[in-house]
């Protein structure tokens, strides 16, 4: 997550002295801090510092504070904030193995994968476990209470969060813009239409029925005989106007292709460097993009498309 650094305006590697000094900027000085308790019979605080570097985006710093109010550092990343909504489909959380981190997982049917995504509004994840599942998780059988069964695990009866809405944003290091592929307004109502379709076969199909099942399999053999026998003459960004899919092995890094469809120019207060925020539309998904201008090839404008490598993060919202 380190390498993200560079999205935020840090293109220049920290020494270890430099960044120990942001760290210490973060926790002295930080835009926006919270707390929450560990559990009901400890004193520690779980503890979340940020430091708005323009913004909407900046530095969290992760950690814990003991009885006798000593904080202990855990681990830090680059952020980015969004203000409008990607999904409202249903979202499950689960713990990382590494720290006290989570990964937020949506199924959203429109996308075509499953998105995962790393949650950055942990505390208030915490402070909704205990709130919304204090109660069940005390009132478990003996057996279960003998196990020491934690309400971040992926224990059966808690992958559902209450979540309303999932907001997502991304990071990037290395783009490409493109141009985008001509249609007519014919073309788009078309594309419109088959959208809403393949969604009502995808619901049919998520309900368990055979007949919509049958459709689906039948559309995505007929798209891949058309795609095969086009690719043989036509450039491949041609026929894929959209994509997104899983890039390498960390589960969160997604290769994107999406339209632009607003961009604007930031900065990095502290180092000045200059960034583009993008609103990307990839598979009837929106997101914000945070990429450096120095780290961007080509010139980005509504309507154009961006293509890139992203870390996608998100923030879960949840019912006051």
């Amino acid at each position: 997550m380190h390498k993200y650094l560079r999205a935020i305006g840090f293109s220049e590697p920290f020494d270890r002295n430099d960044l120990e000094d942001m760290l210490q900027e973060t926790l002295n000085n930080p835009t926006y801090r919270t707390y929450t308790t560990k559990d009901d019979e400890s004193d520690a605080l779980f503890a979340e510092f940020r430091l708005d570097c323009g913004g909407d985006f900046g530095i969290t710093v992760c950690g814990e504070f003991n009885s006798d109010e000593q904080f202990s550092f855990e681990y830090y990343f680059p952020y980015l904030y969004t203000g409008h909504v990607s999904s409202y489909e249903d979202c499950s959380v689960e713990r990382r193995i590494d720290n006290l981190s989570f990964s937020g997982i949506c199924d959203d049917l429109k996308v075509g994968v499953t998105i995962i995504f790393r949650l950055i509004n942990r505390t208030e994840f915490l402070k909704h476990c205990a709130e919304e599942e204090f109660f069940r998780w005390h009132v478990r059988d003996a057996q279960n209470e003998a196990q020491n069964v934690s309400p971040f695990s992926s224990q059966p009866g808690f992958p559902r969060t209450g979540a309303v809405s999932v907001s997502l944003s991304a990071l990037s290091v290395e783009g490409t813009v493109m141009m985008p592929i001509q249609k007519t307004e014919a073309d788009i109502a078309a594309s419109q239409r088959q959208t809403v379709d393949r969604l009502k076969l995808l619901n049919a199909a998520r309900q368990g029925d055979e007949d919509a099942i049958r459709d689906l399999t039948m559309d995505d053999m007929d798209n891949y005989n058309v795609i095969l026998d086009r690719i043989q003459r036509e450039d491949l960004y041609s026929l894929v106007d959209t994509s997104f899919m899983p890039y390498g092995v960390e589960c969160d890094l997604y290769s994107v292709l999406g339209e632009i469809i607003s961009v604007e120019s930031t900065s990095n207060r502290f180092t000045g460097e200059m960034l583009y925020k993008m609103v990307i539309a990839c598979n009837d998904l929106e997101f914000d993009l945070l990429i450096s201008q120095k780290d961007l090839y080509g010139e980005p404008e509504a309507g154009r498309r961006f293509k890139g490598v992203v870390w996608m993060q998100g923030t879960i919202q949840y019912p006051v």
